[in-house]
């Protein structure tokens, strides 16, 4: 349904430029004193023109989208509506597209397309580690790919913050504390009590380490 209301609009469109043009074209005949058309005639083919080249602009627009079907259903109504009842040979085509136009809209109505939700993406920022807190697991030095996430799992390394201070660290806990662990035993283990949990912040998780290379900088 979402390249119908886009391949429609654009017919729409394409369609009332003919429409306006031969309905503005018999005007200026009538005014001349042309026999064949009455002027509501002429007045309706010009106002249903309008009609459906607004319907054919919103379909285009809404096109991926789930609203605008009951404008379509209203807008489409009224051309085929105006073409039928001044019926005449040439608006013939053109209510018969505007009504099935209006019938679509009324089976989007009824049945709207599903719309998925747009599933989050992970942004993957790059962090250097800089000192030797994971010697051995991430030397100092070394590039680490971290995925961007406000969770992480127990036993998982991340990037943290937690005082004011940056920290790459491996994280296990439970229910009554958190305890930030280097690899290297030089450095203390950060114990955060639950009561004072909300002081660390979860940047991302690390999925990835390379050595950086010499020329890089």
């Amino acid at each position: 349904m979402k390249i119908w209301k886009l391949v429609s609009g654009i017919i729409s469109i394409v369609l009332s430029i003919p429409m306006l043009i031969f309905s503005c074209a018999l005007g200026f005949a009538y005014s001349l004193g042309a026999q064949g058309y009455e002027p509501t005639n002429v007045a309706a083919g010009l106002t249903a023109a309008l009609f459906i080249l607004a319907a054919g602009i919103t379909s285009a627009a809404t096109s991926f989208k789930a609203h605008g079907n009951l404008a379509l259903l209203i807008l489409n109504a009224i051309a085929a509506l105006l073409c039928f009842v001044y019926f005449s040979f040439y608006l013939l085509f053109f209510g018969l597209w505007a009504a099935v136009c209006a019938i679509l809209a009324i089976i989007m109505l009824i049945y709207p397309p599903k719309i998925e939700p747009k599933k989050p993406v992970n942004e993957v920022n790059t962090f250097f580690m800089i000192d030797d807190s994971m010697e051995n697991l991430i030397p100092c030095g070394y590039q680490i790919s971290v995925k961007m996430t406000k969770t992480i799992e127990s036993g998982q390394i991340g990037v943290f913050e937690y005082n004011g201070e940056t920290l790459i660290r491996q994280i296990v806990y439970n229910d009554e504390y958190a305890i930030l662990e280097p690899v290297n035993k030089t450095f203390p283990k950060i114990k955060i009590e639950a009561n004072n949990i909300h002081n660390l912040k979860t940047l991302g998780v690390v999925i990835e380490t390379r050595k950086k290379l010499d020329f890089e900088k």
